[in-house]
């Protein structure tokens, strides 16, 4: 148990299990490169993040360009319901900050029978979609889908962005990162706030 304070004021005695927060602390290099850069904190950081961005690029096999980063992956998800949210078409139940920011959304329901498990290669995608968001490990039952079906998916509907959510993508599943400089209507969100435990660093891209 820990005592959290709320930005509110006040404190919280437990872990917020609503935030999915990773209870282990950074890793000591991680720690240790913070500190050091803490004593130039006087000076504005590069603005495009260009010592990051090569650093994903290299992990990832994705050009740079093709990389963006902000304070957070929250700020980028809105960012593109804002842009490509029209009409959205949810794989339900998912996280909770999707249904509320979309402007018109449909839903292809999980089965709770079949502990969430569906074939990507069985969603019917309704006419109008301008967004179909997949969340891979999924929020909030942790299900793992099979990302096999997705390149035809892609290939199949053109005009529509597909979004996969890949924020717990370091604890289990199988990322599609590696698709997007073949497909102009693919999108992958990460953030180093799960699986790197850099919640209060606020990086996403």
């Amino acid at each position: 148990m820990s005592i959290v304070s709320e930005k509110g004021g006040g404190t919280f005695h437990g872990i917020k299990l609503l935030l999915c927060e990773n209870p282990l602390p950074p890793i000591d290099e991680a720690i240790a490169a913070a500190q050091a850069e803490a004593a130039h904190s006087n000076y504005y950081t590069e603005p495009y993040s260009a010592p990051l961005r090569q650093l994903i690029s290299e992990q990832l096999g994705v050009a740079e360009r093709l990389i963006h980063i902000n304070a957070g992956s929250e700020l980028i998800l809105r960012q593109l319901f804002d842009r490509f949210g029209q009409q959205v078409h949810l794989l339900t139940p998912t996280y909770g900050l999707f249904p509320e920011i979309a402007r018109r959304y449909t839903e292809t329901r999980l089965p709770p029978d079949k502990d969430f498990a569906f074939d990507l290669g069985e969603l019917a995608v309704p006419e109008g979609t301008t967004l179909v968001v997949i969340v891979n490990p999924n929020n909030p039952n942790g299900g793992i889908f099979d990302m096999a079906p997705l390149p035809d998916l892609l290939r199949r509907h053109l005009q529509t962005r597909f979004l996969v959510d890949e924020a717990f993508i370091g604890l289990a599943g199988q990322s599609v990162a590696h698709l997007v400089p073949e497909h102009p209507n693919l999108l992958v969100t990460r953030t180093l706030s799960k699986a790197h435990s850099l919640a209060g660093f606020r990086v996403g891209y």
